[in-house]
């Protein structure tokens, strides 16, 4: 039976409403707006970030450009380098409506900014015609002249199994090379070398008798003896005389000078008694005479028959026993000279005892620092005292006496830098049980009460307030302090040394000798090297 005209439409919208053929374009057509516009997004997103980063490394190699030549040019004269440098960047690069500052900081530091924007694509469609951004530089470059002093230290804990002084030595020189191959055109590049061990030996290149105390007026030259009997009131045992009367030189090795002068650099003169350095005289300690020793409680340093009664204190404090008839066979051998060095372990004896190789003050004779290095070994005795070793590398810069090769603090042309190395916190060694309660160094012995405390923990802990104070001496004259330990990472180290650094990426804490080579060769490549600083 034939179909009614309202059936056969019932079928026919039936038919349509199952049939899926149109589906696929239908859901194309509904998805494909977000398509574009993803896209759209992307292209412009990418113009935009092509544009910036274009324009930030133009913007860096002009700034850097113009950073070597800040010194006595104009703003335009600086604007005009940079000027270059995005001009040649700017062809085919999408950026426009380009601006930029440029600004000389100071002598040395160049601060740039630019701005410029980018047309955009499928943003346009939406009302935003252009994306702008701004990029910025600066740019800090070495100065003209470098004047770099070593602050090395050459305790006996420098010799071990990884052997430290070599790798140091190694390093040292690397340093050396790197800074030499920098001195070009004119620019110049001084290095000193400051070895240290709880004092410094400053009887090398440049001394002059005219910093050491010869007569004995500063007020701590002589206090370890009595005069001879009879003497008028005031009169001091002179540590020459008694150097004479053994037939031994004086090997260079001073006392620090008494507060505030062992932590200042005012120039040594004999019109004050106490701006002069007093000439080491490790003094004849009680016992029987030997070969020396390093415990950390008896005496380390009895190199002469006592020869006198008494105490502990009478029989170190007599000077009857500084007298031969200089014909007479020597009482005991006085070990001083490397051939006699005890065991192979720089363990030495004598009024010269522990005292290292000298100072080489600022030169650029290259050969003459790389020999010195070469000729630096530990020195087993009396502890570490970092702080002597900073003060000599302040008075080394430092264009007033002792050492007068250092240009003032004040010019604008040159950087002063300290690299300082250690490889222990700083220790009032041994002695403990004896009267002296230490061996003698630069402070004398402890009992002498010259660190502020009887207690040697107590004694070295005011020596780090003594390394705290000169760091900060030193960066307010403007020197850069790089500070390194070796296989001493402690907390107390870390604390001490992070901070004296100038910055906290110019401490190294060193997990072996074999690492020291790189760290070295890092900081040389800083010193001699532009760099982008933002």
């Amino acid at each position: 039976m034939a179909q009614s005209r309202t059936q056969r439409a019932r079928t026919a919208l039936s038919r349509f409403a199952d049939d899926r053929r149109g589906n696929l374009s239908i859901a194309f057509a509904v998805s494909l707006m977000p398509m574009l516009a993803a896209s759209g997004v992307a292209v412009d997103y990418s113009r935009v970030s092509s544009g910036r980063a274009t324009l930030q490394a133009a913007l860096d190699a002009g700034t850097l450009a113009s950073s070597t030549e800040s010194n006595g040019r104009t703003e335009s004269q600086l604007r005009a380098t940079v000027e270059n440098y995005l001009a040649a960047n700017k062809k085919g690069q999408p950026y426009k409506n380009l601006t930029f500052t440029v600004t000389a900081a100071d002598d040395w530091t160049v601060v740039a900014s630019a701005r410029a924007c980018v047309d955009l694509a499928f943003a346009k469609i939406m009302g935003n015609s252009a994306q702008c951004f701004t990029v910025n530089s600066e740019a800090k470059r070495g100065k003209n002249h470098l004047e770099v002093v070593l602050v090395l230290d050459n305790t006996g804990s420098m010799d071990t199994a990884s052997d430290r002084i070599g790798n140091l030595r190694s390093a040292a020189k690397q340093l050396v090379s790197t800074l030499r191959n920098a001195a070009k055109g004119d620019r110049t590049v001084k290095i000193a070398l400051v070895p240290f061990v709880t004092t410094v030996n400053v009887k090398g290149a440049g001394y002059s008798e005219s910093w050491i105390d010869v007569t004995a007026q500063n007020p701590l030259h002589g206090v370890n003896f009595d005069p001879p009997s009879g003497s008028a009131a005031g009169t001091k045992v002179n540590h020459f005389s008694l150097l004479t009367k053994l037939g031994l030189s004086w090997k260079g090795c001073v006392e620090a000078r008494p507060a505030p002068y062992n932590l200042n650099d005012t120039a040594p003169s004999a019109a004050n008694p106490s701006t002069l350095f007093v000439p080491y005289f490790a003094p004849d300690e009680p016992g029987a005479a030997g070969p020396g020793g390093n415990s950390s409680s008896a005496y380390n340093n009895s190199y002469l028959p006592d020869g006198v009664s008494g105490t502990d204190t009478e029989k170190q404090r007599s000077i009857a026993k500084y007298t031969y008839d200089p014909l007479a066979p020597r009482p005991t051998p006085i070990v001083e000279t490397a051939a006699l060095l005890k065991g192979g372990n720089n363990l030495t004896n004598g009024p010269n005892r522990a005292c290292p190789t000298p100072i080489v003050p600022l030169t650029n004779d290259y050969d003459l620092l790389n020999t010195n290095i070469d000729a630096m070994r530990h020195w087993n005795g009396s502890g570490t005292n970092v702080s002597e070793g900073l003060m000599w590398g302040w008075r080394v810069l430092s264009p007033e006496a002792p050492y007068t090769d250092g240009k003032p603090f004040s010019d604008p042309t040159v950087q002063k830098v300290v690299v300082l190395l250690t490889d222990g916190e700083n220790v009032v060694y041994g002695s403990s049980g004896t009267t002296n309660k230490s061996d003698y160094g630069s402070y004398g012995f402890l009992a002498s009460n010259r660190f502020g405390s009887l207690s040697q923990s107590t004694a070295a802990r005011n020596v780090d307030g003594w390394v705290q104070q000169t760091c900060t001496n030193l960066k307010n004259q403007g020197v850069m302090i790089y500070t390194i330990t070796l296989e001493a990472g402690t907390t107390a180290n870390k604390a001490l040394y992070g901070p004296c650094a100038s910055r906290p990426d110019m401490y190294f804490d060193s997990p072996g000798a074999s690492q020291l080579t790189g760290i070295f060769k890092s900081i040389a490549q800083q010193l001699v090297t532009l760099k982008l600083t933002k």
